[in-house]
């Protein structure tokens, strides 16, 4: 199913991925050795973007950043402007990232990538409480008045937009 495909593909492709897998979005990320060398040196977007995420977790900055960035260049996906937007050095530079990983978002097809709306969930709250922790007080504004209606009842938007409240003074 989509939590696992990619990992499947791994394994049963010999270190590549399916077609159906290198066009849907990923939902489940291993950095295990073991599945680490499975990747090996392959040079897909997917391949790219979980070597990222491996880099990142166990905080090699400098080889996430590489790797999120390759994986751009062959297809622009969200997990990897996520990727760095976290690493990001300025709140400019960070929310240019996050922008772009919505932007990726929206462009899914939900026929085609059945993780759509948990993405959407997931990266709506990471970008809410964002702006709010960098003070982006008109970005956050527009950013909530954007989002579907069932993403707005989620807590840390919730969070969010009380916060835009009291920074405006309204009670």
């Amino acid at each position: 199913d989509e939590r696992t495909m990619h990992w499947i593909d791994l394994i049963r492709l010999n270190g590549t991925f399916s077609e159906n897998a290198s066009n849907t979005t990923p939902l489940n990320f291993e950095v295990g050795e073991m599945w680490m060398s499975l990747l090996g040196n392959g040079t897909s977007w997917l391949h790219y973007l979980f070597r990222g995420t491996q880099a990142l977790e166990v905080g090699d900055m400098n080889r996430a950043r590489d790797e999120f960035r390759a994986s751009i260049t062959k297809r622009p996906n969200a997990h990897a402007y996520r990727g760095l937007a976290v690493m990001s050095s300025t709140p400019n530079e960070g929310w240019e990232n996050y922008q772009n990983a919505w932007k990726c978002y929206l462009s899914l097809s939900e026929e085609q990538d059945v993780v759509k709306n948990r993405i959407g969930k997931d990266l709506s709250r990471e970008i809410a409480t964002w702006l709010m922790l960098n003070n982006r007080w008109d970005d956050l504004r527009e950013f909530l008045s954007s989002l579907p209606e069932s993403y707005k009842s989620k807590d840390r938007v919730l969070h969010a937009q009380a916060s835009l409240h009291v920074h405006d003074g309204d009670f």
